[in-house]
């Protein structure tokens, strides 16, 4: 089994480590605002006293009464019960008998059907003066058809609250379809109402008219066994009594207030985490309190949190992928953070009435997830039996959606945000970086299966060590250095002839007894500077296309150094990036210890690094810990650049002792360091490679040293 992943993991941990011991004073600030916000909630609890209420026992409510606001009658005319069909003239007298028996003069009017009543009350006031309409759920042939013992029907009241003589509000609907209300309460619900309070089924007249229209129904089938009872009995409702309880405030204030706090504290890290990952893309590396929660299980609400920090880490992953800039992906990324919760308060309110596809569906938002979660624990805590791992697959009440539900849908958000990370790092990997075709991961023919060995002709008894790879910051690349396992890597070998460049007196033939590394046939690369997300693909100067590099053709061995000289605009970078899988070729085959660059850069980066011009370095690492970090680097863009001659001959020295077993490709425009480190030079210019051989190969085609410093590599490449 490969634990080279496992490695890399812990080494990225030892780096981040290092990384926050050294920001000791942001992660101070971190610890603290972490405390700050969870302090506010012990401090809350604290100070909020848990009161006793009740007990609660309540009078008797008349239902065979018509409530106080039909006293008014509308302006726009006499109230009226509406009834559908209107053809059947058993419902007709049903309708008259509860008009009859509410001793009101109400105006009767009958529609053929549902929708002709709606389009009645959709004209100019007409809604204002119906009462209610009465329709049943049947298929009258005949107008004289009798009503079925079974009777099905319903009644249709206003939406909006029309009894202007109680103390409460309904700004909404009937909110039929929850059991309970949105909003959640401690002891009785509208607990100094005897009639329920809102929505109003007594005070708006719902329960006299069904009582009325049941009535009705009863004396139609058996009319005198109706009247005899209706002379003994009287209906009436009454709310069930409810026992003295604790009421405590702060669980009302925990429902809304929690939530809050747990996003303020990870959106430090949140932040942090985007800050630090762009930021390396952007340089191209990457008392004794009164417990909270007193009926839940400690440990569930731990795996909570543990649940939904993972699922903000991947969050801020994916985030990151999208952005090259720090300052504006940290804008951006918490503008996304807290975007995501917003709605949180609308589906709160809704959330009776939605089904289980729907509420699963908005915890893809690991915030309205944690919302959710929030709400599930404060209303465990209400009903005093809180979260424990026993019923964690238990709804609470009448809801569809358990606890459990919530952590999962915490691992399928991490799950889902880091294939989407994973997936746009490899189509859209920035400015550096080699994208795959969106569709790399159906391709059978990838790196796994289609390996091109490592071209060689003869043998050699070199150490064939592989290299330690330095990541791609830029792209978030995990690091492989060898000798992190205690073992050397062999790159397997076949024989097979060697592409090089003959019948030019300005090439030197090809060793035969040497192993090529790193091949390049025929590569060519356009670039284009433009602002966007994309890699760079071509440039203009002067509304010219330029050719960055043309039709270059280089092999590079083992156990040499090979110099790639040339002045700024030479091609000399681009190559390196090419090689490096920093960017692909226009056209053109590269292939390094036998691997295609441009379809298995993950089996390449295992045994390829690079070190660019501009640094790759961590503010808060030192130099023995770089060393640990990125171990061995083989193509080296201008190493010696800025360093004083005491240090550029130190790094001479290095690079001599450690070149055995090695392919190493260096560029400079260093006359006398191309002559001392290289035993093989290339000489760019213009993107096209004018010449290759040793150093003495050099001198002799030249007759003078090539490297002589009054000499100028325009004239020495002139051809």
């Amino acid at each position: 089994m490969d634990f080279s992943w496992f490695y890399k993991f812990m080494v990225l941990v030892w780096k981040n480590f290092i990384l926050k011991r050294r920001q000791f004073i942001a992660l101070v600030v971190e610890i603290i605002l972490t405390l700050l916000f969870a302090g506010t909630l012990l401090l809350t609890r604290k100070f909020i006293v848990i009161r006793k209420y009740g007990p609660f026992n309540y009078s008797v409510q008349p239902v065979d009464e018509l409530p106080s606001f039909l006293r008014d009658t509308p302006s726009s005319g006499a109230w009226e019960l509406a009834f559908v069909p209107s053809k059947s003239v058993v419902v007709k007298n049903i309708v008259e008998t509860v008009k009859r028996d509410l001793h009101y003069n109400f105006k009767v009017q009958g529609f053929s059907s549902e929708r002709d009543f709606e389009d009645y009350v959709k004209e100019k006031d007409n809604s204002k003066r119906v009462m209610v309409a009465f329709v049943f759920d049947h298929e009258f042939k005949n107008s004289d058809d009798p009503l079925p013992l079974k009777v099905k029907c319903h009644l249709r009241f206003s939406s909006f609250q029309r009894n202007k003589y109680v103390r409460f509000n309904r700004p909404g609907g009937w909110e039929t379809g929850a059991l309970f209300p949105s909003l959640l309460s401690v002891g009785p619900r509208n607990e100094h109402f005897a009639d329920g309070g809102s929505p109003g089924y007594i005070t708006e007249g719902f329960l006299v008219m069904q009582h009325a229209l049941n009535k009705a129904i009863m004396k139609y089938h058996d009319h005198i066994a109706a009247q005899e009872l209706f002379k003994h009995v009287t209906v009436f409702v009454q709310r069930f009594p409810y026992p003295i309880y604790d009421h405590d405030y702060f669980l009302k204030i925990l429902v809304i207030f929690t939530p809050l706090v747990i996003l303020f504290i990870f959106a430090m890290n949140h932040l942090t985490l985007i800050q630090s990952i762009v930021w390396e893309k952007e340089n191209r590396l990457k008392i004794e309190p009164m417990p909270v929660i007193q009926n839940s299980d400690p440990s569930l609400v731990f795996v909570f949190l543990l649940c939904f920090a993972i699922a903000t880490i991947f969050f801020s992953f994916m985030v990151s992928t999208f952005f090259s800039k720090v300052y504006f992906a940290v804008s951006v990324g918490g503008f996304l953070y807290l975007a995501t919760y917003f709605p949180a308060f609308s589906i709160s309110s809704n959330y009776a009435l939605m089904t289980l596809a729907q509420k699963l569906a908005s915890c893809l938002s690991s915030n309205i997830a944690m919302a959710l979660g929030t709400k599930f624990l404060v209303k465990a805590e209400m009903d005093k039996i809180g979260i424990k791992w026993s019923n964690i697959f238990s709804p609470t009440k009448v809801d569809n959606f358990a606890f459990a539900y919530i952590l999962g849908m915490f691992l399928f958000d991490a799950f889902l945000y880091g294939l989407v990370a994973w997936y746009i790092e490899a189509v859209f990997p920035g400015e550096y970086g080699v994208s795959k075709p969106w569709n790399f991961f159906l391709l059978v023919s990838g790196e796994n299966f289609s390996i091109k060995k490592l071209v060689q002709n003869g043998s050699s008894d070199a150490n064939k060590k592989r290299l330690s790879y330095v990541p791609d910051l830029g792209t978030h690349h995990l690091v492989y250095p060898s000798h992190w396992f205690g073992e050397k890597s062999e790159a397997k070998k076949e024989t097979r002839e060697i592409y090089g460049i003959t019948g030019s007196k300005y090439f030197e033939a090809e060793p035969s007894d040497l192993v090529a590394g790193i091949q390049a046939k025929h590569l060519c690369k356009m670039k284009l500077i433009f602002v966007s997300f994309f890699p760079p693909q071509e440039f203009r100067v002067k509304n010219t296309t330029k050719i960055a590099v043309k039709d270059l053709t280089l092999n590079l061995y083992e156990g040499q150094i090979t110099i790639l000289l040339g002045h700024n605009g030479a091609g000399k970078s681009t190559t390196l990036s090419i090689l490096s899988g920093l960017c692909l070729p226009t056209s053109g085959e590269a292939y390094v210890n036998g691997y295609d660059i441009s379809k298995q850069m993950v089996q390449i980066r295992k045994s390829l690094g690079l070190c660019p011009q501009q640094d790759l370095l961590f503010n808060y690492l030192t130099v023995s810990e770089h060393l640990y970090f990125y171990s061995v680097v083989v193509i080296l863009d201008e190493p010696t650049s800025g360093m004083d001659p005491a240090s550029r001959r130190a790094t001479w020295d290095l690079l001599q002792h450690y070149k055995q077993g090695r392919t190493i490709l260096l560029t400079t425009h260093y006359m006398d360091e191309a002559d001392f480190l290289g035993d093989r030079i290339a000489i760019m210019v213009e993107g096209s490679l004018r010449c290759c051989g040793s150093s003495v190969f050099l001198k002799k085609i030249y007759g003078v040293s090539p490297f002589d410093h009054s000499l100028y590599i325009d004239v020495l490449t002139f051809f």
